[in-house]
């Protein structure tokens, strides 16, 4: 009976503070932040779409 009240308090202990995480979380700054960045990159191509063969095999290791 001990371990399961203590397994009960520990589950309740861990939930609980995932939930204080999920509400204290900032998500206009983390939406701010994503801006920024989504701002400052300027020139975004796929990994596929290389200028030229050398820059595949500098990247992809065969």
């Amino acid at each position: 009976m001990r371990l399961i009240c203590a397994l009960i308090i520990f589950f309740a202990a861990l939930y609980a503070l995932i939930a204080v995480h999920y509400v204290s979380f900032d998500r206009a700054k983390s939406e701010q932040c994503l801006q920024k960045l989504a701002r400052e990159i300027k020139d975004v191509r796929l990994s596929s779409s290389f200028k030229s063969k050398a820059y595949a095999e500098f990247v992809y290791d065969k």
